[in-house]
């Protein structure tokens, strides 16, 4: 008679072992996807105005980026010790390296409606180069996206900001890539240092404005970062931008390239908004146009672990930065100051 023996436990421990191996992604992570992309679907129109003036001014259809910066969901204001990232298409401008562009110190429109001084620093700007920062689809391939109004997609990075009537910003590439969440790892992660969950919870929102980039041949070739409400303040303050700038950029093209579809925080308003002679109000431009924003419903119970396999990887070379700071002169003031807004309710601080 065949006696038939018992399987070994240890061998039927080794077999499952092995299984479960093969099943383990590369990496893993875990994801609470965007609930909310607050960005108008209809692109507001520009006008054929040429791009600048009188060659006081250099700028490119290429020059462009955007300024991401975690807010709180309630109010709008600044997550505390949360640092804006300013993401940008390119690395030069006018054959120089972005890192030497004049800035304003990387303040979101809420910081300038809580207090409107404008200060500009000299040189050492720093800025994530956004092609590298790709927006991946399921399968792990780079999604690509348009460069002006017609032919294909090309490029890593969506246009952000309106430059002529060729090229002017898609809502709906917009949403696509900073809601992908490739960029939304590397933006909780890499940048602000917390997880995906943390970023989800629902007490955070991300803000993004559109950035232009301009150099000046009679001013040695500076190199400006600007952001749509920026450049209303330097306006403010002596009349600079209008005497650079066809009033197509700065009044209506840049301004319109991101208005939200829906109002936000009790102060932001919504599309639609009109131009008086092809220029926005001074208002609209300041307090409520340039802006978009990413939200996440307060979750009622934790979030669910979600699997996702990375291919892509970051490392510290992404963010372009120095540590030397000094200022430039901005101008004597020719117009009276102004105060923050109150008209969509009082800025409540962080």
């Amino acid at each position: 008679m065949q006696i038939k023996q018992k399987p070994r436990i240890w061998l039927t421990l080794i077999a499952i072992l092995i299984a479960l191996l093969m099943c383990i992604p590369l990496a893993v992570t875990s994801l609470v996807h965007a609930d909310e992309f607050n960005g108008s679907e209809q692109v507001i129109p520009g006008y054929s105005n040429s791009p600048y003036t009188d060659g006081t001014c250099l700028m490119s259809a290429t020059d462009y980026g955007a300024r991401v910066t975690l807010v709180y969901a309630d109010t709008g204001n600044r997550a505390l010790s949360k640092k804006s990232i300013d993401f940008s298409a390119v690395k030069n401008i006018n054959g120089r390296p972005l890192n030497e562009a004049n800035h304003f110190g990387k303040y979101c429109k809420s910081d300038y409606m809580n207090d409107p001084t404008l200060i500009g620093y000299l040189g050492n700007y720093e800025y994530v180069y956004a092609p590298d920062i790709k927006a991946l689809d399921d399968n792990g391939n780079a999604k690509k996206f348009h460069y002006k109004n017609s032919g294909t997609a090309t490029e890593f990075f969506p246009r952000t900001l309106a430059f002529s009537s060729n090229f002017l910003t898609r809502p709906d590439e917009i949403k696509e890539y900073f809601t992908n969440d490739s960029v939304l790892d590397y933006l909780a992660e890499k940048c602000w240092h917390m997880s995906r969950t943390e970023l989800g919870s629902g007490k955070y929102t991300i803000m993004i404005e559109p950035l232009a980039y301009f150099s000046f041949p009679d001013r040695g070739n500076a190199i400006y970062a600007a952001t749509v409400t920026e450049t209303v303040l330097w306006q403010d303050l002596n009349g600079f931008i209008s005497k650079n700038f066809t009033r197509n950029n700065y009044g209506n093209l840049w301004p319109g390239s991101m208005v939200l579809e829906e109002p936000m925080f009790g102060r932001y308003k919504a599309k639609p908004f009109t131009a008086s002679g092809g220029v926005y109000s001074h208002d609209d431009r300041l307090y409520h146009m340039g802006l978009n924003t990413v939200s996440w419903d307060a979750p009622s119970t934790p979030p669910p672990t979600t699997i996702k396999v990375y291919y892509h990887l970051y490392n510290s070379s992404d963010v372009q930065t120095s540590l030397k700071t000094s200022t430039f002169d901005l101008g004597t003031s020719t117009t009276k100051q102004f105060a923050p807004s109150t008209e969509y309710g009082t800025p409540v601080a962080a």
